[in-house]
């Protein structure tokens, strides 16, 4: 999934990951990770970005389905708002039958057993989708848009 992310009103702060191959690590690997038997299903090694604060003024931000895909937004300082452009959308593609879910993860902080996994990775799992949370969807009816236009130079999250 391909995303932008533009702010339109305040700023924000964007802390964003991307998830390392293997994808993740079950049973006797988490064992082996995590140095004793913990109650998590499925350990997600990723890579933690360093988190960039974003204004209504700042270009848009962009994630792929290779870089930054999984980020977390705050905002700062008071009200924000932004509009956020995935491609293809969360849901069910009407052509495939294909399910693209969002997830909810949370790092975890336990000492690691050895180093099965490169200094700049951090452990994630999955969380349950948070109560407050509500997302709403709308087809595009406007004219053709590529990043190159929307995007005023690249802003990784």
């Amino acid at each position: 999934m391909t995303g932008i992310l533009k702010v339109i009103h305040g700023s924000i702060s964007v802390q964003s990951y991307t998830m390392k191959q293997p994808p993740h690590f079950t049973g006797e690997q988490n064992v082996k990770i995590l140095g004793s038997k913990k109650p998590f299903q499925d350990v997600y090694p990723a890579v933690k970005h360093p988190c960039v604060k974003v204004t209504s003024s700042d270009p848009a931000c962009i994630v792929t389905p290779d870089s930054h895909n999984l980020h977390e937004i705050s905002s700062v300082g008071g009200l924000a708002a932004f509009l956020d452009i995935l491609s293809p959308p969360y849901g069910i593609d009407q052509r495939n039958g294909e399910e693209r879910d969002c997830h909810y993860y949370e790092e975890i902080n336990v000492p690691l057993k050895n180093d099965m996994l490169p200094s700049d990775s951090v452990l994630l799992i999955k969380v349950p989708t948070p109560l407050e949370f509500w997302c709403d969807q709308a087809e595009y009816k406007g004219p053709p848009v590529t990043i190159r236009e929307f995007v005023n130079g690249q802003n990784n999250s």
